[in-house]
């Protein structure tokens, strides 16, 4: 069970589980031995936003019971003394013995020292002094490649928005190739100061070893800026036309170059990039969804026939 940090999405989750031993496999000797179980648990968790955009919380809390009774001899349960082999007219004679010896024998009821109960909760609170950022100064983000392309244009300059680990390396870097005076790091930048950094520039440059769906690329297309970014992930998904900007012919400090140089010889109208962006609507997206669903199911093979029918 784990809490992870929450998020502007408020979310709920719940999750019962119940293993009782005529669903379990097991063999003649297992189950001789007692080695089935009874468990069941409720786990769920919750989380959302207390301040949106700033504060954040996240609950997790698991509840649960197991038995294992072990079967032996020394209980008093008749069929279970047959089931692990005491033949039918010694059982009564068995249980006086063990009585006579004060032996305890077991009862109807799970023993205590068999009876396990778990009760956990977790729970966790996160405030995000400014989480409006482009986003962090990681390796994996390629800042590297695009400082090492900087060399080679000397008419460009680097603004690079966001704070992370990474930040002493590029900033070293940048010195040792002698651009550092045309690279500026802006930090973490609010909202309002992001959409005029975006609106300013030429273009973005997105160098990433891998992404999902990079919302940076649409943000920039918004304001009309086109970008150059890696081919990796769903980026050619986003940057699928020639108003969108340029994708890197490989992932280096050469490739960051020519897709600049590439885009800068060909710069779209900016309203033609800022109408590209606008496709990507939540309204575009989710009909682009239902669409895609119903072709699926559309395409389902019957349960009976298999065969597969059109719509």
């Amino acid at each position: 069970m784990s809490a992870n940090s929450g998020g502007n999405f408020t979310t709920r989750l719940a999750h019962v589980t119940f293993d009782a031993p005529s669903l379990q496999a097991t063999d003649v000797v297992g189950r001789r031995l007692g080695a089935q179980y009874t468990n069941a648990q409720l786990s769920g968790a919750a989380a959302g936003p207390i301040v949106l955009d700033k504060l954040f919380y996240n609950l997790a809390f698991q509840a649960g019971r197991r038995t294992s009774d072990l079967q032996s001899l020394s209980t008093s349960d008749p069929f279970v003394l047959q089931r692990v082999g005491v033949a039918q007219d010694s059982v009564s004679r068995l249980l006086s013995v063990l009585g006579s010896k004060g032996i305890p024998l077991s009862t109807s009821t799970v023993p205590r020292d068999r009876l396990i109960d778990n009760v956990s909760l977790l729970g966790r609170f996160d405030w995000n002094q400014s989480p409006d950022r482009v986003g962090n100064l990681l390796e994996s983000k390629g800042h590297d490649l695009v400082i090492a392309a900087l060399a080679r244009m000397p008419d460009v300059q680097l603004l690079i928005a966001g704070r992370g680990p990474d930040e002493g390396r590029l900033k070293a870097l940048a010195a040792s190739l002698g651009v550092a005076e045309r690279v500026e790091f802006l930090g973490v930048l609010a909202q309002p100061r992001l959409r005029t950094l975006y609106s300013g520039a030429d273009c973005l440059v997105l160098a990433s070893v891998r992404e999902g769906w990079a919302n940076v690329l649409l943000e920039a297309m918004a304001c009309g800026t086109p970008v150059a970014a890696s081919d990796v992930g769903g980026t050619p998904e986003v940057v699928a036309a020639a108003e969108a900007g340029e994708l890197m012919a490989e992932r280096s400090a050469d490739g960051v170059r020519r897709a600049v140089a590439a885009l800068r010889a060909r710069l779209p109208c900016r309203a033609d990039t800022r109408r590209y962006a606008e496709r990507f609507s939540w309204e575009d997206t989710t009909a682009g969804l239902l669409a895609l669903f119903e072709g699926v199911l559309a395409r389902q093979p019957h349960p009976w026939t298999g065969a597969v029918h059109h719509a």
